[in-house]
């Protein structure tokens, strides 16, 4: 378990904290349910928590370069968090699964984000979204090649064997806004269905509704948030936008709108955008995102 990679995020950290204190020192283990013979919890960047900052130098969810071996990035000490990278990347070389708890700057109801190759990572992400758990869960093509922690362990990490997909089952959780109650809550949540989780098995009960994000944009110089009603605010977390619709706009690209045909639901929408960082993601109902696939290859057999 991944807490505080950012450390002006501290939702995971508060969560376990509360586990342990409402449970005891067995925690985990006191519960049957779990799953797993050994936990660990691992604080990301505690340099730049104790500091509540972001990062030191860099963005330690951009050190885990997928093309990577563990060997290349135990050596890379170019900076604080690159060293960091190759220490936590002994614990996610030896993991079955790792659940790596973020927030976000807005306001936003709890995520899950897997990478769209990893079959245990999916199971994962759908095994969290029973009754009161996380409600959705992001097939995220966007962050092949950007080097997180969650993309490289589930490329690199141990070989599971059976019912997952052959590597670590890796998945992120959004649990909401910096610092909020529900924050702590939506981690709690996602940690206590993580740990019953027996690898392939899916549960019967309510599962996250899957979104598809293959676009999204950064924040590029003089990036601003454009509504229809002239608002200059980020809209509302997963607020759905219909194709060719107006929501940004930046010096590089001018009027950022909707690409999708279909229409999407905008997810992370920056609170506070930071240029180089996130704007925004669109996400697409996973039924749907088929749907319009389908119909754009019976387009192109009939050209």
């Amino acid at each position: 378990m991944l807490a505080a990679q950012h450390g002006d995020e501290p939702c995971g950290v508060l969560a376990v904290n509360r586990l342990i204190s409402e449970n005891g020192a067995s925690w985990p283990f006191h519960d049957e349910r779990c799953a797993f013979d050994a936990v660990v919890v691992a604080l990301g960047n505690p340099r730049a928590f104790l500091a509540k900052t972001r990062q030191v130098e860099e963005n330690l969810n951009r050190c885990f370069p997928s093309e990577k071996s563990l060997e290349e990035l135990v050596q890379d000490d170019s900076t604080h968090e690159r060293r960091r990278a190759g220490e936590l990347a002994k614990l996610l070389s030896a993991a079955d699964a790792v659940l790596d708890i973020h927030s976000a700057s807005a306001a936003s109801p709890a995520f899950s984000m897997f990478p769209p190759s990893s079959s245990s990572s999916a199971s994962l992400a759908r095994a969290l979204g029973g009754d009161g758990g996380i409600p959705f869960a992001l097939k995220d093509f966007t962050g092949e090649g950007l080097g997180l922690a969650i993309e490289w362990a589930a490329a690199k990490g141990n070989k599971r064997g059976e019912g997952g997909g052959g590597t670590t089952a890796a998945v992120t959780v959004e649990a909401g806004q910096h610092s909020s109650s529900s924050s702590v809550d939506a981690s709690v949540a996602a940690i206590e269905a993580a740990l019953s989780w027996k690898g392939g098995e899916e549960r019967t009960e309510a599962t996250p509704k899957v979104l598809v994000v293959r676009r999204g944009e950064v924040v590029r110089k003089g990036f601003r948030w454009r509504t229809a009603n002239g608002e200059q605010t980020p809209p509302a977390a997963f607020t759905r936008f219909e194709f060719d619709q107006l929501v940004a706009s930046d010096e590089e690209k001018g009027e950022l709108r909707c690409g999708v045909r279909g229409g999407a639901l905008i997810v992370l929408p920056a609170a506070k955008p930071v240029e180089g960082e996130d704007a925004f993601l669109w996400g697409e109902e996973e039924e749907e995102e088929e749907k319009g696939m389908k119909a754009a290859e019976e387009v192109e057999k009939n050209l």
